[in-house]
């Protein structure tokens, strides 16, 4: 899966990532909204399944990723035992794409900061075959629901740039990914345990070269 970085045109312009709704006709996972990105081929690299996948599904050209940032952990669905492997990479802004319809019904992007934002971000716990349960995450944002392998990548993806959950009372991890997610022109603060806000609000507009709002 490639999970795609840019700034949207704007001097004060803030990170955002590009996302897909699969086509409803697929036979797994219609509807659903995901990566650009798919199966590798035998021996294929998960860089080079990402690029190659996100070419085919959305037109996204290789020339368009600026830099390589690395890999997040590996997820699995619930429904598939597959390894996950997301791509970080920082695209060269604004990519112009060319969804191909029998995979992709809809691509869009969202800002990390909407992501983060207060009532985005839920957690549930669903019954397993077998017996036992496991922790499912959603984000509602965009008008999209986004659950399952592509929530969790969000959320492991909030987490290296913001740190973790904010946790409310009684242990409720419902309330999303702390605070401001900074913008593109260079890493986001991050605030560290006991630092007022003020302090990481100070460290944001830094990391924004000055800009406000």
């Amino acid at each position: 899966m490639l999970v795609g970085l840019f700034a949207a045109p704007g001097e004060c312009s803030e990170v955002r990532v590009l996302l897909t709704r699969r086509a409803a006709s697929l036979s797994t996972h219609a509807g659903e909204v995901a990566f650009p990105g798919g199966r590798a081929d035998a021996a294929e690299p998960p860089l080079d399944a990402a690029l190659r996948e996100a070419r085919e599904e959305v037109g996204l050209e290789r020339a368009a990723v600026q830099r390589v940032l690395g890999s997040l952990a590996p997820v699995t669905t619930a429904r598939a035992t597959a390894l996950v492997v997301p791509v970080v990479a920082v695209l060269s802004g604004l990519p112009v794409l060319r969804p191909n319809p029998s995979e992709v019904a809809r691509a869009f992007d969202v800002s990390l900061a909407s992501l983060a934002g207060p009532g985005v971000f839920r957690e549930e716990r669903w019954p397993m075959p077998g017996g036992g349960d496991r922790s499912i995450d959603f984000f509602e944002v965009a008008g999209e629901t986004i659950w399952g392998a592509t929530a969790r990548i969000l959320r492991a993806l909030l987490v290296a740039v913001l740190g973790p959950p904010e946790v409310g009372p009684e242990g409720d991890r419902r309330t999303g990914v702390r605070r401001d997610a900074g913008s593109a022109g260079t890493p986001p603060g991050r605030a560290s345990a006991g630092a007022t806000p003020d302090a990481a609000e100070q460290r944001d507009a830094e990391a924004r070269g000055g800009c406000s709002g």
